[in-house]
């Protein structure tokens, strides 16, 4: 694939929204912020496609640069096909620090699909030689930088259902490679749901922080505390979140129940 820096005009590059993550306010403001004090230091990605100029990596560039009042950007013009494109965007992801394990194994599994694919690795091995398969994850390890092990272990993981995926990523284990190849070694999606869910309770559950108005309604209700008819007001004003960060820091800070705690049993 050849390239070539470009100047165009922003409003001729043509953003298909499936092929970017969303963007990150926190970010573009930091991209913003330098580009004010230092210039873009960094082209972005384009490629020809069917209807015009296509942005293959760096929208966050662009939007900066958009809300900086800029009319133009640099660019690097790249002369290849979907495929390469694609390629490029996974490499430049794979660079990235903010990357989950999931995400990571995802862009690997991918990046060997399209290697695969385009170099047609499928034919049959010469006898006594390494085979197809072994090939494509070779290849895969040699142009990542990686193992092969390690494109083995993000195959699995990248092959977690799409339902365990979300379980996984909602208990934080998205960026636990052990968990996740815990939860890839079972067959059924089903399956791997459960083993989500039994991994969760091994690790306890992470409690998310309260919103700054829940937090100040936590810190009243535990002034009342002592004040028991005040106490069972409050208790059943407040929210969900807050009744359990209460049990888990007031009530129960040791496991076990209070004298005061077990008083109040049975409050809606």
């Amino acid at each position: 694939m050849t390239s070539v820096i470009q100047t165009i005009p922003i409003n001729d590059l043509i953003i298909i929204e499936k092929n970017h993550r969303p963007l990150n306010q926190e970010k573009l403001a930091v991209i913003k912020d330098s580009i004010m004090k230092i210039g873009q230091k960094t082209p972005i990605f384009v490629r020809m496609g069917k209807t015009g100029l296509v942005v293959v990596t760096g929208r966050h560039r662009l939007e900066a640069l958009r809300q900086l009042g800029s009319d133009s950007i640099e660019c690097i013009v790249l002369n290849g096909g979907q495929m390469e494109a694609r390629l490029w965007r996974i490499a430049e992801n794979l660079h990235r620090a903010n990357l989950t394990k999931l995400q990571r194994a995802e862009q690997v599994t991918e990046w060997r699909r399209l290697i695969k694919q385009e170099r047609r690795v499928g034919q049959v091995a010469q006898p006594g030689g390494r085979q197809p398969e072994d090939k494509g994850i070779s290849r895969a390890a040699e142009q990542l930088g990686t193992t092969r092990d390690d494109i083995r272990r993000s195959e699995a993981i990248a092959g977690i259902a799409p339902q365990a995926k979300k379980a996984a990523a909602a208990a934080g284990m998205a960026d636990n490679q052990s968990a996740l190849l815990k939860i890839a070694k079972e067959s059924k999606s089903a399956q791997q749901v459960q083993k989500v869910r039994e991994l969760e309770t091994r690790t306890g559950k992470k409690w998310p922080p309260l919103s700054p108005e829940h937090e100040e309604e936590f810190r009243r209700l535990q002034r009342s505390f002592e004040r028991l008819p005040n106490f069972r007001r409050r208790w059943n004003a407040a929210a969900g979140a807050v009744r359990d960060k209460f049990i888990r820091t007031v009530l129960r800070p040791a496991g076990r129940k209070s004298k005061k705690a077990k008083s109040i049993d049975g409050v809606n």
